[in-house]
């Protein structure tokens, strides 16, 4: 707002700006609102008026200043034929049009080529063609009344809506398509040159779920419709519940559901009508009804289909839908139910390997599963999020359900429903494990794709949990960790770690039966929290002491091989646990002011050199550092440089590390200057 004009007027007396009853010159005219003057629009105007998408009708506007053909393009569900309709409605009342504008909106949902299209625009201007001597219907030459409707809207000022403009290329891209090259053609012609004829008064607004680049080329202008605005979902929420007295202040309690739709209208009316309908109050009730939307548990109450795809939501995700894929490509698909919010590429292609691979999966390569996506992109469900990431329609798990439990349910040798959460659970763990890898190694890279993972991530562990697949629990729990904790959001991972405490430990924090393999990593989860969260060192060295003892009985045979001998994987594994556990317990006591940390580090490094973890032992040379340059009985800052400067050394590629090595040398120089001058 900080570049409009806003006017403003200050008065000693009343003093009317225009005579009484006099309309005023600008603004919304009623008498020209194509709505009442055209029922056929009616229906696309939704029952609670049109709210919001003030960006999209302002870019709308401005792109008819300088262009004749316009494409809003936009996946399913985003309101395009509804926000087309309005902008048309205010566009007329504001003058964009003329006096006496034409507006009408013509449907590509069936098949309809550049004649029929014609002959509708002819039925409109019946009356001012026959008052000029000229019979629409009398003339038989299509080339003939395509130069004669040119001429026209030379005339004439229309505004001129082509809804649902994919199925003339095909829809999705690669279906057959029921509109011949010859009409393609004709419809492009057509488009390309009312675009170029400088004396049009028409304006054409096409809509479609693509940006139709490869059949119109650079022939409209083209607008990507971006999803609702926060406040404008805020505005229908509270419009939506207004008849069960839904308040601003409640707002704060719906958020996880205006958060779950992703600013999509249709997904948003649906939605919230239910959850209102259904009397919900409060965060706990709204946050149960979201998450069983994204499990697929929820039953919508959609409207009837017979309504059509700009009211009903399960139509409008059916359409894309509808033949879009073979009876083989069905069940991968299906699999999307699975997904919260995000699909990757690689979890659907390492779902058909390793020990619980899906068979329905197996030989699918990721150029062909890509290829599938993109298809699934095409009809709605998916938004390309660049990579190999996929955004979610927010709908879709639901939708998705039905499919899944036909193609799933283990009879004539498919693959059960178990099965395929087991595979599933498996590749999203393992994903957030190789991103926690990744990270501890100095790829602060995969920081990004972790956090469009979280989703899948809490969804992989609540369902591990309630089934008892311990191992992926663990793996979501370290690629969640990283998320958490870089993004400084600790009394989350505080309740994640807090429930995850009974699984594993005992009321006096030893090892639960059965489930060693996993305690160390709790126990570090609490250790970390008591120390940094908590601020309770006391705490922390306790836990501490109980993870060393262990992991140091579970590394006694490793540890007993002579040196250089070749380490397995499970000897391998056993001394980095204790090279870890004794670098925390190194942490707890050089915060307690104690010497015995230089110990600790000192063998966390010997241990970090035997297994090659050049990482790890990066980190143990900084934190010796700190110890030599913080506690004043083993004050040395020479030992502390040298500690600083191996650590450099051995992150070679690591930026942000790095860079925290080369300050800490220069607090060692800044001490040495303090020294100095005293």
């Amino acid at each position: 707002m900080q570049d409009w004009f806003v006017p403003v007027i200050y008065e000693a007396l009343a003093r009317p700006l225009l005579p009484a009853g006099q309309p005023p010159a600008l603004g919304e005219r009623p008498e020209l609102d194509p709505v009442q003057r055209n029922p056929d629009l009616l229906r696309y105007v939704p029952d609670q008026g049109f709210i919001g998408r003030d960006e999209t009708l302002l870019l709308l506007d401005r792109a008819f200043d300088s262009a004749k053909v316009v494409l809003l393009h936009a996946y399913a569900g985003q309101g395009k034929t509804t926000t087309a309709v309005e902008f048309a409605r205010w566009y007329a009342q504001t003058g964009g049009l003329g006096d006496a504008p034409l507006v009408l909106l013509t449907s590509f949902e069936t098949h309809t080529d550049l004649t029929d299209a014609l002959n509708q625009l002819g039925r409109h201007l019946a009356p001012l063609l026959q008052a000029n001597g000229i019979e629409w219907h009398a003339l038989n030459d299509p080339d003939q009344r395509r130069r004669l409707m040119l001429q026209v809207l030379q005339q004439v000022p229309v505004l001129w809506i082509w809804d649902n403009l994919e199925q003339v290329a095909g829809f999705p891209a690669g279906s057959e398509s029921a509109w011949t090259a010859v009409q393609q053609a004709e419809l492009a012609a057509f488009l390309k040159q009312l675009a170029l004829d400088p004396a049009t008064q028409a304006r054409l607004l096409l809509t479609s779920r693509r940006d139709e680049q490869g059949w119109l080329g650079g022939i409209p202008r083209r607008i990507p419709m971006p999803r609702m605005t926060r406040p404008d979902v805020a505005t229908l929420a509270l419009t939506l519940g207004q008849e069960r007295g839904l308040n601003r202040a409640e707002l704060a309690d719906w958020q996880p559901l205006l958060d779950y739709c992703a600013g999509n209208p249709l997904t948003l009316r649906v939605l919230i009508g239910q959850a209102i309908r259904q009397g919900l109050r409060g965060r706990g009730p709204i946050a149960q009804f979201v998450q069983a939307i994204r499990d697929g548990e929820q039953r919508i109450q959609d409207a009837d289909a017979a309504q059509g795809r700009d009211r009903s939501l399960g139509a409008s995700l059916d359409y894309g839908f509808r033949h879009a894929f073979t009876a083989d490509e069905l069940p991968v698909i299906a699999l999307l139910h699975l997904f919260q919010g995000v699909v990757d590429v690689n979890v659907l292609a390492w779902m058909g390997e390793g020990e619980h691979a899906l068979p329905e999966l197996q030989g699918q390569d990721r150029d062909r599963l890509t290829g599938l996506l993109q298809r699934a992109a095409e009809t709605g469900l998916l938004t390309p999020l660049g990579g190999t990431w996929y955004g979610i329609h927010p709908a879709l798990p639901w939708f998705l359900r039905q499919v899944f439990g036909r193609h799933y349910d283990g009879e004539g040798g498919r693959s059960g429903a178990e099965a395929a959460q087991h595979a599933w659970v498996e590749a999203v763990g393992n994903l957030g494990n190789h991103y926690w890898w990744q990270f501890n190694g100095g790829n602060r890279g995969v920081i990004e794709p972790l956090a469009l993972e979280e989703s899948n991530l809490l969804h992989v562990r609540r369902l591990a949990r309630q089934l008892g697949w311990w191992w992926p629990v663990i793996t979501a729990m370290q690629g969640l960790q990283v998320v958490y904790q870089y993004q400084g959001r600790g009394a989350e991972w505080a309740k994640l770690v807090g429930e995850c405490v009974p699984d594993y430990c005992t009321v006096d924090d030893g090892p639960i039966p059965g489930m060693e393999d996993h305690y160390s990593t709790v126990m570090h989860y609490r250790v970390r929290l008591a120390q940094d969260q908590d601020h309770d060192l006391a705490r922390a060295a306790v836990l501490q002491d109980k993870v060393v003892a262990w992991v140091r009985r579970q590394a006694a045979l490793a540890l007993g091989l002579p040196e250089g001998a070749p380490l397995d994987a499970h000897q391998h594994n056993c001394i980095r646990n204790l090279a870890v556990s004794l670098e925390a317990i190194g942490h707890i006591l050089r915060e307690q002011g104690s010497t015995n940390c230089v110990a600790a580090y000192q063998e966390t490094i010997r241990h970090c050199q035997r297994t090659g973890d050049t990482a790890e032992e990066a980190v143990a040379h900084y934190n010796l550092g700190h110890a030599y340059l913080t506690i004043p009985a083993i004050g040395d800052l020479d030992a502390a440089e040298c500690a600083y400067r191996r650590s450099l050394d051995l992150l070679p590629n690591d930026t942000l590390e790095r860079s925290k090595c080369i300050k800490q040398i220069a607090v060692v120089y800044y001490e040495r200057l303090r020294e100095a001058i005293r």
